[in-house]
């Protein structure tokens, strides 16, 4: 069973009726923006409820921006600690991720794209040193998974392009990491416990870096 901090859970975060996105991804873990764009069509269908019921509410996706941070045509990808101590969210312990993000708490802002372009900038900033401002983010896809805590969850992706391969980490949650190029990234996945969001991404991250 998942751990929390207190008070965590009672915050409101954004999210969506799960029955709005049916018919979107006709089976598909993963669709791309450019096929279709998730985000025009549940704007304004959004709402914000308190996070502790919607952590096992199946008639609800919480909606998570997901940000992969690439440098040329490196990811970065980095490892959780092994402290339980570190963790809000304890099923991601020690894993090793490619995105950084987080819960969308409530905000002055209408638009939902805003919104998440908001929050996944405040994310990485709050994470680690890098520094990304709204126009270096380029919604990328979407991840909608049916299983275990999945269920609860809609994946918004960003990619965003990195001045820099130096990263400092600010949360503690993160222990190391490194970018590195995407095959090699494929044989780390295969040695080492991996997020299913960063498993999901391997395949469209491959096509589009590999062109």
């Amino acid at each position: 069973m998942a751990e929390y901090k207190t008070g965590k859970m009672d915050r409101e975060i954004l999210c969506i009726k799960s029955n709005l996105l049916e018919g979107l991804f006709s089976g598909k873990d993963f669709v791309y923006n450019e096929k279709i764009n998730i985000l025009d069509k549940i704007n304004k269908r959004t709402e914000y409820l308190r996070r502790g019921p919607l952590e096992n509410d199946s008639h609800y996706r919480q909606i998570i921006p997901y940000t992969i941070l690439i440098n040329g045509k490196d990811v970065f990808v980095y490892r959780r600690s092994n402290k339980v101590e570190n963790y809000s969210e304890t099923r991601l312990y020690e894993k090793y991720s490619l995105g950084v993000g987080g819960h969308t708490e409530k905000t002055k802002l209408k638009n939902v794209e805003n919104i998440l372009v908001n929050n996944a900038i405040r994310e990485i900033k709050e994470e680690t040193s890098v520094r990304i401002n709204s126009g270096k983010l380029k919604l990328f896809g979407y991840i909608k998974l049916n299983y275990d805590v999945h269920k609860y969850h809609l994946s918004i992706c960003y990619l965003a392009q990195t001045k820099s391969k130096n990263v400092k980490f600010r949360d503690k949650e993160i222990t190391n990491g490194e970018y590195l190029n995407i095959d090699e990234i494929i044989r780390l996945s295969k040695k080492v416990d991996m997020e299913d969001w960063s498993k999901i991404l391997l395949k469209p991250l491959q096509t589009l870096l590999r062109k």
